[in-house]
């Protein structure tokens, strides 16, 4: 399978691992203490990044003041290495050469409904993702251009990746998240579909 290389447009920090150690940083908390689990009712984002990176301090900005603060969850990977390593894991699964930051998981009803990585401050684009109706087909989008899709085979599967993807926001802590889609059995989980450059 081909990898992606990121579009030099696409407002993205890439992170950077030192001798395998993950760099202590200032700036954003590590975790988003005012989180509070939304209903199955409510939509929420689960936002990796890095305290260092403009970007993602510019997205998490927008979308607390657009969605509220308790709708944010942010997975700081250059203070916590189980970020880290559930990020490197997704970013393979996306087709990215390397782990980029922000990647936020619009999540809806305790199930992804998209993935976006680099920073968006568009409204009416954030409000499009929360309104589109479920699917076993979640769309991934580099800035505002899908290019990919995550093709799941059946409700569970999608679950599986949620709760692997964005445990905390289960009450979960898991080592490696995205390890079953993407180093045991890819396809148990999903597939991914790359849309063709003339389709986006």
């Amino acid at each position: 399978m081909s990898h992606l290389n990121v579009h030099p447009l696409a407002l993205v920090c890439i992170v950077v691992v030192v001798a395998g150690s993950i760099g202590l940083a200032l700036g954003l908390s590590s975790r988003s203490e005012g989180w509070v689990r939304v209903s199955a009712s409510e939509c929420g984002f689960y936002v990796y990044g890095s305290t260092t990176c403009l970007h993602c301090h510019a997205l998490l900005d927008f979308l607390r003041t657009c969605f509220g603060e308790k709708h944010i969850y942010f997975c700081p990977v250059n203070l916590d290495p189980l970020c880290m390593d559930r990020l490197v894991e997704l970013c393979k699964l996306l087709k990215l050469h390397t782990a980029v930051v922000p990647v936020t998981l619009v999540v809806c009803g305790g199930r992804v409904k998209a993935i976006v990585v680099g920073q968006v401050c568009s409204r009416s684009f954030w409000d499009r993702l929360i309104e589109s109706n479920a699917s076993l087909r979640i769309p991934v989008y580099l800035g505002t251009s899908m290019y990919l899709e995550l093709v799941f085979h059946n409700t569970s599967s999608l679950r599986e990746f949620t709760e692997t993807a964005a445990p905390e926001l289960f009450g979960l802590h898991t080592k490696s998240i995205v390890a079953k889609a993407v180093t045991g059995t890819p396809r148990n989980l999903c597939t991914v579909h790359t849309i063709a450059a003339s389709a986006r």
